[in-house]
């Protein structure tokens, strides 16, 4: 086992950062039954758990498992009751029981249950957003670094005729051009930040700033706390300058192949 601190026969766990969906991808394995019971999949609200899936293998396996998803997929390990504090919280606020789940925590210590759904990792980080902060957070944005946003391809489709309008329109001026680009940009963020894509940004946000912390990365961690706030306090997509930038950057590049195939048919 990696971690020397890790009491025997408890869990192993691994979280990674959210994709552009929003989802978190984590795998645990529990020693608690006759058998070690693995189980992968991705955490999200409002969803709970999605492509989850939970089996009984030898210990090696078990093992094999677990450290080539650490390589392979670059998750990273963490406390038992830290991964199990954000998968309770999902299962809780999906309102639904996954199939396999109570299977899953009857292999668990309560004890460590218990931690997991009274302990809040976060509890102690800063609990009002700081709008300094939330004004540097585009360096979430970095695309090795940070996290990336992934726009909803039906907001991009509501917006792009319009901005491709502006953008070929040779009557518009420079100014009044760029001006219409960033009112379609902040547009088509606001609408992706819907009630749905807030809960699950909120909670990978969460998750962000979690192992941004454990990684010692305080920029990137205080700036997915503070989004994170600020997603809580109502603000909308525009007003987080990561969404911004990955949506500006998603529209610019669809909208550049658009006209590259036009110039193409000419």
């Amino acid at each position: 086992m990696s971690d020397p601190t890790r009491p025997p026969g408890a869990p192993l766990s691994l979280l990674g950062l959210p994709e552009g969906d929003g989802f978190a991808p984590f795998v645990l394995v529990s020693f608690g039954g006759a058998e070690p019971l693995v189980v992968a999949g991705r955490v999200g609200l409002p969803e709970g758990l999605v492509d989850v899936e939970v089996g009984h293998t030898t210990a090696a396996h078990a093992q094999k498992i677990y450290e080539g998803a650490r390589a392979e997929h670059q998750l990273d390990e963490v406390p038992a009751h830290v991964l199990l504090h954000v998968v309770e919280r999902a299962v809780h606020g999906s309102g639904a029981l996954p199939e396999g789940w109570e299977v899953v925590r009857a292999t668990l210590d309560a004890g460590l249950l218990n931690t997991a759904r009274l302990v809040d990792p976060l509890g102690r980080l800063d609990a009002d957003l700081n709008e300094g902060v939330l004004e540097r957070s585009g360096v979430l944005a970095h695309p090795k670094h940070g996290l990336f946003f992934q726009l909803d391809g039906g907001v991009a489709e509501g917006v792009f005729d319009q901005l491709y309008t502006v953008l070929t329109d040779a009557s518009v001026a420079p100014e009044a051009k760029r001006a219409g680009i960033a009112e379609f940009v902040a547009q088509a963020a606001d609408q992706a930040m819907d009630d749905a894509a807030r809960a699950r940004w909120t909670l990978a946000l969460d998750v962000a700033t979690l192992l941004f912390s454990q990684r010692e990365e305080r920029g990137l961690a205080d700036a997915a706390r503070h989004s994170s706030l600020a997603l809580q306090a109502g603000r909308s997509g525009s007003g987080l300058p990561w969404v911004l930038a990955w949506t500006e950057r998603q529209l610019a590049a669809a909208t550049e192949r658009m006209m590259a195939l036009m110039r193409g048919r000419q």
